[in-house]
C-alpha cells in the first residue's frame, strides 16, 4: 500500500502543487494553519456558504502505544467554499486499539479508533456519521517533506528546540488508502535529546501529542 498525497491548493502561501501519489482522483483542501477556537455563532452553520472540506484535529494522550481516550480527542472544522468555517466542535474519543500490523512503511504507530457520540446540540449532527465517520484509523511517521513544504515558515512558529514533529495519518474506511493530512507536536522527554535536539529515536508511543490538519477532506 502506498500513502496517498492529495491536492493542496494554496497552502500557507505556496503556489498550487501537486502532493498526490497512486492513482486516485480524489482532492484536499489545504486547511488554515491556526488553533481551533470557538465561534462567534456557538459554531452554527453559514446557509448561505456550502461546505466543501472538513478538517480533522485534535489531542492523543499516549500511554505505552495506546490512546487514551479520557485524555484525548478530535476537533472538527467545517469548511466553506469561500474559506469560512461553518461549523467547529469537539468528539471525544469512546475506545481506541492499537493495530501491530501497520498499513504502510512511512507510517510508525496505528491505531483504530472509534468516536464519542456527538451531543444534540452540536452543529456536527447533520455530518456525523454521513460525511465524517465516527470509526477510523489514525497514526503517527517521520515528518514528511511534503507537509513540511506546505507549512513553510510557519514551522518556525511551532515551538523552540525541544519540539518533537510528526507527520498523522489517517483512513477513513476499509484502510484502502491511507492519508498525511498533517503534523503532529510534542514536547521532548528526559532523555530524548541529542546534543540539544530532540533525538528522532524518541519514543513516539508515548506523551501528548497535539496534531493538527494542514489538508482537509472532501465534504
Amino acid at each position: 500500500m502506498r500513502v496517498r498525497y492529495l491536492v493542496a491548493l494554496g497552502a500557507f502561501g505556496c503556489a498550487e502543487s501537486a502532493l498526490k501519489m497512486g492513482s486516485d482522483d480524489a482532492e484536499m483542501s489545504t486547511a488554515d494553519f491556526s488553533d481551533t477556537g470557538s465561534l462567534p455563532d456557538a459554531g452554527a452553520e453559514d446557509s448561505n456558504e456550502l461546505p466543501t472540506h472538513w478538517v480533522l484535529s485534535g489531542v492523543l494522550d499516549l500511554d505505552g502505544g495506546e490512546i487514551q481516550p479520557t485524555l484525548s480527542h478530535v476537533d472538527v472544522r467545517v469548511m466553506g467554499a469561500a474559506g469560512s468555517i461553518l461549523c467547529q466542535d469537539g468528539i471525544g474519543i469512546r475506545a481506541s486499539t492499537r493495530i501491530d500490523d501497520v498499513p504502510d512503511s512511512d507510517v510508525q504507530i496505528w491505531w483504530s479508533v472509534s468516536m464519542a457520540a456527538v451531543e444534540d446540540g452540536s452543529c456536527l449532527v447533520g455530518s456525523v456519521p454521513e460525511i465524517i465517520p465516527t470509526e477510523m484509523f489514525l497514526g503517527l511517521g517521520p515528518l514528511h517533506p511534503e507537509v513540511q513544504a506546505v507549512m513553510g515558515d510557519e514551522m518556525d512558529t511551532l515551538g523552540g528546540t525541544d519540539l518533537v514533529l510528526r507527520s498523522v495519518f489517517a483512513s477513513m474506511h476499509d484502510q484502502s488508502n491511507v492519508w498525511v493530512f498533517g503534523f503532529a507536536r510534542t514536547e521532548a522527554q528526559t532523555g530524548d535529546e541529542l546534543d540539544g535536539l530532540p533525538s528522532d529515536s524518541m519514543l513516539i508511543s508515548e506523551g501528548r501529542w497535539k496534531f493538527e490538519g494542514v489538508y482537509g477532506f472532501p465534504y
